[in-house]
């Protein structure tokens, strides 16, 4: 299914008490074009294999009287690796959501901004197909700002601009909705914030026995090479890191205690949020958010 009949059926369901709302779906994108890896100094253990790499990005705009309301921007990557011992081709999927944001010039009060990423979510499903069962992971980087693709809405007191902790429990109770749209048992979610102890973060307990199954942390082991397994995405504050020359032989601890103590993270402060939720290769039902 199109992506923008994935996110009008999203859209249409959180419309139902608005029977007189109407709202319009454009989504803009880019062919799929040969990229790098996106752990380029991984390390492999075997010299008989192949990697092909696609990407593409995707611009998701919800209007509303010929306004711009709220829009989404993401950029998703397709790997295919191909071992020759012994044979095998296993596929994967890295969705991450680059900006989303919201004008403020709606007619309704409603979670527009929830049931867009929640259409975009289920999309991914159209990886699905016959014969191709990869595993997805859609990852964000969150940091709380009152405007991204709309100039100068923030000046807009219809919009609502969230602070910094409001900002990391919405991404959470948002991705939390978006993945119960499409249920699989493998679904697992985790969530980061640089500097900050699960300890240190009592809000965290709400979601810990809830679905999918939340974890605190990274989902790579803290020992792990972080050039091995880090996805480097394009402006995103880790991948600046990993690009430092020192930084071939960091951890995934290391690389987290250097994103803890820089400026794009404000030195241990709850305003950067990393999210990850990994599907493994499993059939995905029909949205019905």
């Amino acid at each position: 299914m199109p992506i923008h009949n994935v996110v009008a059926e999203c859209v249409a369901d959180a419309l139902r008490a608005l029977p007189k709302a109407s709202f319009q779906i454009r989504v803009i994108q880019t062919a799929d074009h040969p990229v790098s890896s996106l752990t380029p100094q991984k390390h492999h253990t075997s010299h008989f294999y192949s990697t092909t790499a696609f990407g593409r990005r995707i611009l998701v705009i919800v209007s509303q009287n010929g306004t711009m309301v709220a829009a989404l921007e993401a950029h998703e990557f397709t790997t295919v690796v191909a071992e020759v011992t012994p044979p095998s081709t296993s596929v994967s999927v890295d969705a991450c959501i680059e900006k989303l944001d919201t004008s403020g010039a709606q007619s309704e009060r409603m979670p527009l901004a929830r049931a867009l990423v929640a259409g975009y979510t289920a999309s991914l499903r159209r990886y699905m197909g016959v014969g191709m069962r990869p595993h997805i992971t859609l990852s964000l980087f969150a940091r709380a700002q009152p405007e991204y693709l709309f100039a100068r809405s923030q000046h807009n007191t219809a919009k609502r601009i969230l602070g910094d902790l409001d900002l990391i429990k919405w991404w959470m109770r948002t991705l939390q909705f978006a993945i119960t749209c499409t249920p699989s048992h493998t679904a697992v979610a985790h969530c980061i914030v640089p500097g900050l102890d699960a300890s240190e973060a009592p809000w965290f307990r709400q979601f810990a026995n809830q679905q999918p199954a939340w974890r605190w942390g990274s989902r790579h082991p803290l020992e792990a090479r972080a050039h091995d397994c880090v996805a480097q995405f394009p402006d995103d504050p880790m991948t600046r890191l990993l690009a430092q020359d020192h930084s071939d032989t960091w951890t995934v601890q290391m690389l987290l205690d250097m994103l803890a103590v820089g400026e794009e993270c404000g030195a241990g402060r709850p305003r950067s949020l990393l999210l990850s939720a990994t599907r493994g290769p499993a059939k995905w039902r029909q949205p019905g958010c």
